[in-house]
């Protein structure tokens, strides 16, 4: 499976990585920074309510003595003013409400939470007579309870007996306060790190994806055929090392280049200039090349010839003859066809060489009508056949002697 990163231009590449990069550490300290202040929150919180519930407390059993119930309420009516304060109830020996934050819970029996910290925590201040204070399981709320003795219902205090006082503060809007004010913060300070990324790239960008760029838009315009182009770029960093290296490499493809057309331009002088008739031809006896000498013995273009079956230039009786000969070395020798349908006796001889890797064969065409005429006429005119025709006969003889 293909990597997708390595689909990516560096222009593009660069800046996504960074975004991710900034947006990731932020995230993270963010994240970081609101689990330790919601620590902190929650903490201070629970502090403070062990301290209000413990001058409550004291007050309270101060007051035993010649407060009034009446003082008692407005003091405990006063918490409620406290931000994150959402109840506070004192209650006597019976549960009964005689003070609260909230007026018409007084006389009400009083209905306090019934989780099992908060039975814990009223058990355990009713053994020790001391201070409760923890946090709800989400943590958004701090319950506390502490143990006030000498309420009385009668309107005055009294030392014998001992009620409740419940204080439950929401610390919801703080913690929401302190997360936005981190959210704030971490946009900030990515805003900042996002306009120094920015800068950073546009220093990478000039410096090294440009220049880049451009190493890859000569490599592309090379090799589309403009052998001109060049890198040239300034410098003395490894980009500029790798360029000039580059531009070298061009120049020594260029030379080599201009010395293989050179040595082909030649050897295609040669290939045409032969007198004999040239036809190379691969495995399967179709023509990859065919010279000016072969279009006079054959009398067609080449273009007629050239990705054709070399069987179309011999008779139809020979083919076959010159199927089984196909990539041997040696002489054949066959009979030619021309377009016209007219034959004609041919000597091939043939030899095999690897070309651009594939083993090809190289055919010497020679029109050989005359040689055979010759040839015919010779064994014709044998010399036994003149010894016959030069003796005299008998009568001949007869008639000299």
């Amino acid at each position: 499976m293909k990597n997708p990163l390595l689909n990516i231009s560096l222009r593009y590449l660069i800046p996504i990585l960074l975004g991710v990069f900034v947006l990731s550490t932020q995230a993270f300290i963010y994240t970081s920074n609101k689990s330790r202040a919601f620590t902190n929150v929650r903490t201070d919180a629970v502090e403070d309510m062990r301290n209000q519930l413990n001058r409550a407390q004291s007050i309270i059993e101060l007051l035993h003595k010649d407060a009034t119930l009446l003082q008692v309420r407005t003091l405990v009516s006063s918490f409620g003013a406290d931000a994150g304060h959402e109840v506070m109830i004192l209650t006597d020996e019976n549960n009964t409400v005689l003070a609260s934050t909230s007026m018409k819970l007084i006389n009400t029996l009083a209905s306090l939470p019934t989780s099992q910290n908060d039975q814990d925590a009223l058990s355990h201040i009713k053994a020790s007579g001391g201070v409760e204070v923890f946090l709800s399981e989400n943590g958004h709320k701090v319950n506390g309870y502490a143990s006030v003795c000498g309420l009385s219902q009668s309107g005055h205090l009294r030392i014998d007996n001992c009620g409740i006082l419940y204080l439950r503060n929401d610390i919801t809007p703080a913690l929401t306060n302190i997360s936005g004010s981190l959210a704030e913060d971490a946009i900030k300070e990515g805003i900042g790190v996002l306009m120094l990324g920015l800068i950073l790239w546009l220093v990478i960008h000039f410096s090294l994806t440009r220049r880049t760029q451009i190493l890859i838009n000569t490599a592309q315009s090379f090799s589309n055929g403009d052998y001109s182009a060049r890198v040239h770029l300034d410098g003395n960093d490894e980009l500029a090392v790798v360029s000039n290296a580059f531009d070298d490499m061009l120049d020594q493809v260029v030379d080599d280049r201009a010395a293989l057309e050179s040595s082909e331009d030649r050897l295609r002088k040669v290939f045409e200039s032969v007198a004999d008739g040239i036809i190379v031809y691969d495995k399967n006896g179709m023509v990859q090349a065919f010279n000016s000498a072969c279009e006079t013995i054959f009398i067609q273009s080449r273009n007629d010839i050239v990705g054709h079956s070399l069987a179309n230039l011999v008779a139809p009786s020979k083919r076959s003859v010159l199927k089984a000969k196909r990539s041997k070395e040696g002489i054949l020798e066959t009979v030619g066809l021309r377009p016209d349908g007219s034959e004609f006796d041919m000597e091939m001889r043939l030899s095999e060489m690897p070309i651009m890797g594939e083993v090809q064969t190289i055919a010497i065409v020679r029109d050989v009508t005359e040689r055979k005429r010759l040839e015919n006429l010779k064994s014709e005119l044998h010399p036994s056949s003149v010894m016959n025709c030069a003796r005299p006969s008998p009568q001949s003889r007869g008639l000299w002697g």
